[in-house]
């Protein structure tokens, strides 16, 4: 879990966690639109949650677009339990805001303070209560995914990728991508009762234009709230890499998510926070249901979150997924105190004699943060002693190697070994430099000739 100091308006902060273990044809302008035939509500997003599965390492995943991972299995799909569900949340504190309805909000104001906890956790309530929905049964208070960024086909007007890669206006064989021989001016997403999230290793999966603004160099206008793109991009076609139009893993998944649904406070609380603004500078009160179309209501902190997560075969990464979560706060206001992390339901094998390794996190009473940290392992206590022939393992959270590095050198220092960061060296080869380079430790060791 990391502790974020403060969110400022449209600044972008990044958090890793290494968990171990449309198409419309070219006369409509409109590729992209939030909303079907179904669903009118044009900020309702519920309709586009999506699942995926990870089974490219020995890693077997089931992940949902709303930052959940669930069904974890090692190794493999046919190995053992030991995840029954990991989710996403971001927790802000804010300022209630009751008492400046239909006034300026001053950037600097009194009032109670208050946080705000956006999430997916969908507990089983029972069989006439959905989870987390609000009092007049119209939404749930959660995360909820953006539109346009997987193949939700031809009813979902979010459509899939054109085969038709070199423009000739014929199938070549390298361009049938679900091999039945015809050429797709948009391929249909996979055949399956859940919608499917995009996925790199399939392009069936993937939209025909990803939004505007998804990507550094994209050089059309940010998708907006509710997303709609008209345009290709560059990147028509191809995979939306983080770095690249390419993966960089065996597997990837990319998905938006915001906590635009989440007026809880507002709904069962005498407390009030509105994250947007009027342009008079008021706050915008906008109600989940109401009669004006082109009023959205946008509740929660204001927060929007870009999901991807990565597998490698690698031997070296083959017991490992890598979830990147970069938050951006979209709001009208500054987030002064952000707090983001991971809700672990472990369950290695069975739920009988799990133990974990962690402590519960302290923090300051002022602006001092989080004063101790510890990270989540659970293992089996009497793994011997199972019914099972396959070996058990443990399960449990990883940090960037930045952050052991860092530990490293206050382990070092501690044994007075000199250590350094990021030591400049030149490499030769063959009496040539071939480079500058970084060592990323460089430790000092003295050795005293005994005789």
């Amino acid at each position: 879990m990391l502790s974020i100091k403060k969110i400022m308006k449209n600044i972008i902060s990044t958090l890793v966690i290494v968990v171990t273990i449309f198409s419309t044809f070219q006369s409509n302008i409109f590729a992209q639109v939030a909303g079907n035939q179904f669903d009118s509500h044009p900020m309702h997003w519920a309709r586009y949650w999506a699942r995926a599965v990870f089974d490219r390492n020995l890693i077997y995943a089931e992940g949902w677009n709303l930052g959940t991972i669930e069904g974890t299995r090692w190794p493999g799909s046919e190995g053992l339990n030991y995840l029954g569900e990991a989710i996403f949340f971001v927790g802000s504190y804010v300022t209630d805001m009751q008492g400046y309805q239909g006034t300026v909000i001053p950037d600097e104001r009194d009032g109670a303070q208050f946080g705000i906890v956006s999430d997916a956790y969908l507990p089983h309530v029972s069989n006439a209560t959905v989870a987390q929905l609000s009092s007049d049964r119209s939404h749930q208070q959660i995360w909820q995914p953006f539109p346009g960024y997987f193949n939700d086909g031809f009813y979902g007007f979010i459509y899939g990728i054109n085969e038709d890669v070199n423009g000739d206006g014929e199938l070549d064989p390298s361009e049938d991508v679900n091999f039945n021989g015809v050429l797709d001016i948009n391929l249909d997403p996979p055949e399956s009762i859940l919608k499917s999230m995009a996925v790199s290793t399939d392009k069936r999966t993937w939209p025909e234009y990803w939004p505007g603004g998804s990507y550094i160099g994209d050089t059309r206008i940010p998708a907006g709230r509710p997303p709609k793109t008209s345009l290709p991009g560059l990147r028509k076609g191809l995979w939306n890499g983080e770095y690249k139009a390419g993966p960089i893993a065996d597997q990837e998944t990319l998905y938006m998510m915001d906590d635009h649904e989440n007026d809880y406070w507002n709904d069962y609380t005498p407390l009030r926070y509105w994250p947007m603004k009027n342009p008079d500078g008021t706050p915008d009160t906008t109600k989940w249901v109401n009669t004006d179309s082109d009023k959205l209501a946008i509740a929660g902190s204001g927060i929007e979150v870009e999901a991807r997560t990565y597998a490698w075969f690698h031997p070296l990464a083959e017991d490992l997924l890598v979830n990147v979560y970069r938050v951006r706060n979209y709001s009208d206001h500054d987030l002064n105190r952000v707090v983001t992390g991971m809700w672990a339901d472990p369950n290695i094998v069975q739920s009988t004699f799990n133990a974990a390794d962690f402590i519960v996190a302290e923090f300051g009473a002022g602006d001092e943060g989080r004063l101790s940290f510890d990270i989540l392992y659970v293992w089996h206590k009497f793994p011997d002693q199972l019914n099972t022939f396959q070996k058990v393992g443990s399960f449990g959270f990883g940090f960037l190697e930045s952050v052991y590095r860092k530990s490293m050198i206050i382990e070092l220092k501690r044994t007075d070994l000199r250590a350094e960061q990021e030591w400049p060296i030149k490499v030769y080869y063959d009496d040539e430099i071939v480079g500058d380079f970084y060592i990323d430790i460089n430790s000092l060791i003295r050795i005293n000739a005994c005789y």
